[in-house]
Formats: structure tokens, C-alpha cells, sequence
């Protein structure tokens, strides 16, 4: 049965444009071909695709710049992105820019008709089923406390107020944003995720709401994801009133472009995320707009190490090409009991180093005690050479915290040799301390 969707593919290999091609007409859409940027465009101007596939290393035009070019031209494109050298950054450019979705290369067939499908909003159950890594994270584990957590997520996705994701550097905060936007009635519609340094940097005001002038309109960020989700991550990064521009837009529902004049609703669900130690948004929100997920650190869901562990070596071998290894039951038990104070995110990159490290078929113990720098029997090295696994400044706050903790034991809990020690003025310090997630009343009482 034909239905009339037309579909761009844009690729410059050959054999991928032509059986990406005999698929998606197997599936009864109408097929147009690109070999480059410049036809692609001719092609986009001239028909008007309903979705486009888009290589992004192609010689001349690059797929993201044309991304850009034909989200001007057009704000509610459906573009998937392609890519064989893809990383996390280039993933995160594409969905700033527009693109609903972004799949590797080579490329899994089932996953490219459910990416279609999904992005087109032809087939709603299929956009529930849970094919990506996120979502298949989100759905492994049996503790008592992840299972609270899914099903905390269920019920959040399924009403349509705003929500504020907090958790740990690397605890998943984004992935479960993901994972309750996928859940959700939005879950075949846009997912945007900026980053709020990004933002920041980039000047939020044009970013969100878009700019308008001489009859000609750049759509924001907000317009791009409408009637889907808007996902604004490490909220602690925007400044304050940024944050404050947030709260008034949940409350009035609706906004202004930059040099616009007239108010436009309101139609993407928000989902900000923040660090647990940083000051939340809901210090600010009195009016209780946002509904708060807490998200857990791994330290406290540790019985679903064994399954996280075998769903990242099954991940990893088939991504990376690396070769496969057994984990050993000592050596998930080993991994079970450490602090993990990267999380999940932590246990993903230990894993994938001992899968290229150890030549063995077997991941015994005492490889996974080598990595980590600690002995079988001991845990006191632990936290220490864990900050060598975390980027720079989740290492530096690890550290931090650590340290405080660390001189507040040894001064009995006086905040006042703790200044001396650490050459800080008080006022600054209980700042940093609160920062920290450090607990002055509890570290005195735990003495």
C-alpha cells in the first residue's frame, strides 16, 4: 500500500542510498536520492520531503550544515541524521539543530523503519518499544529501589506537568529524561536536549525563544521541539535569571520571539536536569511548577551491577567491535561493592576497558582490583583512584567533597578549624559545603 510519504535519503555512498531505498519502499514510501549537499538541497526546495535522511560526512556540504539550512527554511522538517564516525558531541549538535533523531551506522534496518516510523508518527506502538540503549538501561534492574524509580517514571510521563530530573554526575540524569519522554503520549514527537552551558554561552534569549525581524523569523529552541519535549540539561550551569526566565515561562505558558510582538503558546513539555549537590530550581519555584524525579546513585541500587554489566559488554561488543569477555562472579561481587562515585556512567567505561585490556575469555577479580588500583581485600584506595575515571570537573568535586568530609572528621566537626585548615572565609565555605551536598548537622552528629 503506497501512502504517499516522501522521504529524502541523502548519502554518498552508493549501496547505502540504494538499499536504505528498497527498504523504506518495501514499506510502501515514496523514495527520493541524494548523492550530496547541493542535490539534496535542489531536492528539498523543489518537492518537499517529509523526512529526510542525512548523512553527516559527506564531501562539500556537510549533513549538519545542511540540517541548519533546511531548519530555517522549514522549522518542522523531520531530519534523522546518519553517521559511521559519529560521536556523543556531534549526536548533541545534530538534535540542538533540529534533527529528531540520530542512528549509527552500519545501519540496523529494524531500527531505521522504527526511526522512521516514530519521527513520521505512523505507528505509535512501535515508538514504545524500547530498542535504543537509554531505554534498555532504564528497563534492567530489580532492586526494590529502581524499580521505584521506573515506576516513578511511568507515571510522570503520562500527565503532562513539567519535571526537574536531579541526581549525581554520571547517575543517568539525561537518560532517564529520555526514557520519560519515550514513555510519554510526546514519546513520537520531538526530543530536543541542549546543554545549559551551551546555552548559556550561546545567549538563551535568542537559543529558546527564537528571533523575529523584517518579516523573517528564526525559530528557538521552543518552536523546534513543540508538541514534544525540550530537555535542558545540567540546569546548575544557566544563570540565575535564566533560571527565572524558566519559572515565568511554566507559569504564563507562553513566550515572545527576540523582537517579536506576539505571544506564541506554550506547546513542549520541559524536563530540566541539575546535580543533586547544586541549589536546586524549586529553591525558587513557590509555586510548585516543576515535579521532582531523584534519581539514584549506583551505590545504592548495587544489586543491578550484574545486569548493567551484561547489558554494557553485549552494548559495547557489538558497537565497538570489541571482543567479547565473561565477567566472572568474583568479579561482578568486586564491582558489586565498590563506591562508584561516577555511577553508572563510571561502571560503562570500566567496563569497556577491561573488555580491551584483559586478553583472557574470562574477567576474573583480580582485573577488575588491578583497574580500579585497589586490593581484593581492602576499599580504602577506592575513591582516590576513582577520580582518575571521571572528566575533570566531577573528578575536582569528588575531590572536594571528599576532602571536607575528610577534615571535618579529623576537627570533630568544627566548622571553624575546618575554615582555618582550609584557608577559606566562613561565609564561603558553608557555601561550598552546601554546594557539596555536605551536611555540617550530620557529619557532627555521626561523630
Amino acid at each position: 500500500m503506497i501512502n504517499h510519504t516522501t522521504i529524502l535519503v541523502v548519502d554518498d555512498e552508493p549501496d547505502i542510498r540504494e538499499s536504505v531505498s528498497d527498504i523504506l519502499q518495501d514499506e510502501g514510501y515514496r523514495v527520493l536520492l541524494a548523492e550530496n549537499g547541493n542535490q539534496a538541497r535542489q531536492i528539498f526546495e523543489q518537492q518537499h520531503p517529509d523526512l529526510l535522511l542525512l548523512d553527516i560526512w559527506m564531501p562539500g556540504m556537510d549533513g549538519i550544515s545542511l540540517l541548519k539550512e533546511c531548519m530555517q527554511k522549514k522549522p518542522d522538517t523531520r531530519i534523522i541524521m546518519m553517521s559511521g564516525h559519529g560521536t556523543v558531541e556531534t549526536a548533541i549538535e545534530a538534535t540542538r539543530h533540529g534533527a529528531v533523531n540520530y542512528i549509527e551506522k552500519p545501519l540496523s534496518m529494524s531500527k531505521l523503519i522504527l526511526s522512521v516510523k516514530t519521527a513520521l508518527g505512523h505507528d505509535e506502538q512501535d515508538s514504545k518499544v524500547l530498542l535504543n540503549l537509554p531505554e534498555r538501561i532504564g528497563s534492567v534492574g530489580h532492586s526494590q529501589t529502581i524499580q521505584n524509580l521506573q515506576q516513578n517514571i511511568r507515571q510522570s510521563a503520562q500527565h503532562s506537568k513539567h519535571i526537574l530530573v536531579r541526581g549525581e554526575n554520571g547517575s543517568g540524569r539525561s537518560m532517564w529524561s529520555q526514557i520519560l519522554h519515550a514513555s510519554s503520549p510526546r514519546g513520537n514527537r520531538p526530543l530536543i536536549e541542549v546543554d545549559a552551558h551551551w546555552l548559556q554561552q550561546q545567549g538563551w534569549h535568542e537559543q529558546l525563544y527564537g528571533i523575529e525581524q523584517n518579516g523573517k523569523f528564526i525559530p528557538g529552541l521552543l518552536e523546534k521541539s513543540a508538541g514534544g519535549t525540550l530537555l535542558l540539561c545540567d540546569l546548575e550551569n544557566l544563570q540565575q535569571e535564566g533560571r527565572a526566565a524558566l519559572l515565568e515561562l511554566m507559569e504564563t505558558g507562553t513566550y515572545r520571539r527576540v523582537h517579536g510582538q506576539q505571544n506564541i503558546p506554550l506547546n513542549s513539555r520541559l524536563i530540566l536536569t541539575e546535580n543533586i549537590h547544586a541549589i536546586s530550581l524549586t529553591e525558587i519555584d513557590p509555586n510548585n511548577w516543576l515535579q521532582v524525579i531523584n534519581i539514584p546513585p549506583l551505590r545504592n541500587h548495587n544489586a543491578d551491577i550484574p545486569e548493567l554489566i551484561t547489558l554494557f559488554v553485549e552494548q559495547i561488543v557489538s558497537h565497538e567491535q570489541l571482543p567479547f569477555r565473561r565477567f566472572a562472579v568474583s568479579a561482578q561481587n568486586h564491582m558489586r561493592y565498590y563506591a562508584w562515585p561516577g555511577n553508572v556512567s563510571q561502571l560503562k567505561r570500566v567496563v569497556r576497558q577491561l573488555l580491551a585490556t584483559v586478553d583472557e575469555d574470562v574477567i576474573e577479580e583480580h582485573h577488575v582490583a588491578k583497574l580500579l588500583a585497589i586490593n581484593p581485600s581492602t576499599q580504602d584506595r577506592a575513591s582516590l583512584t576513582a577520580y582518575f575515571d571521571q572528566p575533570l570537573r566531577e573528578a575536582r568535586e569528588q575531590f572536594e567533597r571528599d576532602y571536607f568530609l575528610h577534615q571535618l572528621q579529623i576537627n570533630g566537626g568544627n566548622i571553624s578549624k575546618l575554615a582555618q585548615v582550609a584557608g577559606m572565609e566562613r561565609t564561603h565555605l558553608y557555601r561550598k559545603l552546601r554546594s557539596l551536598g555536605v551536611n555540617i548537622k550530620h557529619e557532627k552528629n555521626s561523630k
